[in-house]
């Protein structure tokens, strides 16, 4: 027996749940990066499959995989698992952390909603470089001409799941200066989860453009994308203008948002106030603009 979520717009089967769940299992696996990862998974008559009841609380993960539109599964839960499956499972934990210890918010819909992630996502039976958010579901490409699987960059999951936060949120419009804010949101958590540096995507090894990240946020224009507003890129409201230019324009919040956490200070302009306080005000600020903000409205509600 299953139980089956259908998106109530478009009809199509959003995930599927099995009824006959024997045990949680801790288990391991090697994901991406060829690291061993543990998890929880379920044992059932089909083997164990990735569902880990563990997190959010009183919810649980789960990761299926698009090539058999089930749940990714192993013969043995310490072994056999797909490495996809293992960082996407993996670096939910890691996101999913994040938001409930700095931000003190309980999954996506901060009211401990399940989180779901599909892998190996492909269009038409070709490969796909790009990740995305989508009726409640992360979605992860195969990668393409040379690039890593999607589901290895713990700051592509940061920003997919942040999508889900601001789709609770502020519900940012995706279209010109609301969905740049929404794009730049999005890369702005994804770099506090992954803080090490201010790139998004370099664990990609991106085959596309001089560089194997997607996004500098610290120099946006080395991917092509402003860093100011008197660069702003007035491209159609269209799929093929990118709705206004929302992957562009992203890099004006993007530079802003580094130079108050860092860049004031270590390029000699100014005093910056740290990562801590400046991931705090831009959560704060993110829950109190309205669909339809732009980057002023941002920038006077980060600031007051």
């Amino acid at each position: 027996k299953w139980e089956l979520y259908f998106n109530p717009t478009t009809n199509n089967l959003i995930t599927k749940i099995p009824l006959f769940y024997e045990t949680s299992t801790p288990s391991t696996g090697i994901d991406l990066k060829g690291v061993m990862r543990s998890f929880n998974s379920w044992s059932s008559s089909d083997g164990y499959l990735l569902y880990d009841s563990s997190f959010p609380q009183n919810s649980y993960t789960e990761i299926g995989d698009h090539d058999t539109s089930y749940y990714s599964l192993s013969d043995d839960a310490n072994s056999n698992w797909d490495p996809a499956a293992v960082s996407a499972i993996h670096n939910s934990k890691i996101t999913y952390d994040y938001f409930l210890n700095t931000h003190n918010r309980n999954s996506i819909d901060n009211n401990g909603t399940a989180i779901t992630s599909w892998v190996n996502v492909t269009s038409d039976g070709q490969p796909v470089f790009n990740a995305y958010w989508s009726s409640g579901v992360m979605r992860y490409g195969t990668g393409a001409d040379g690039s890593e699987n999607m589901a290895i960059a713990l700051d592509v999951a940061g920003h997919e799941f942040t999508h889900g936060v601001i789709e609770n949120t502020a519900g940012l419009q995706y279209q010109n200066q609301s969905g740049a804010l929404n794009e730049s949101f999005a890369d702005i958590f994804g770099a506090m989860i992954d803080r090490d540096d201010w790139y998004i995507g370099e664990d990609l090894k991106s085959p596309y453009g001089q560089y194997d990240y997607l996004r500098d946020m610290r120099y946006p224009s080395t991917t092509g994308q402003p860093g100011h507003m008197d660069d702003y890129l007035h491209l159609p409201n269209t799929s093929d203008g990118d709705w206004g230019g929302v992957h562009y324009n992203s890099g004006i919040q993007n530079r802003a948002f580094y130079l108050l956490s860092e860049g004031l200070t270590d390029e000699g302009i100014g005093t910056s106030i740290g990562k801590r306080k400046a991931e705090t005000l831009a959560y704060e600020t993110l829950l109190k603009l309205a669909y339809d903000s732009e980057f002023v409205d941002s920038a006077n509600t980060m600031i007051l």
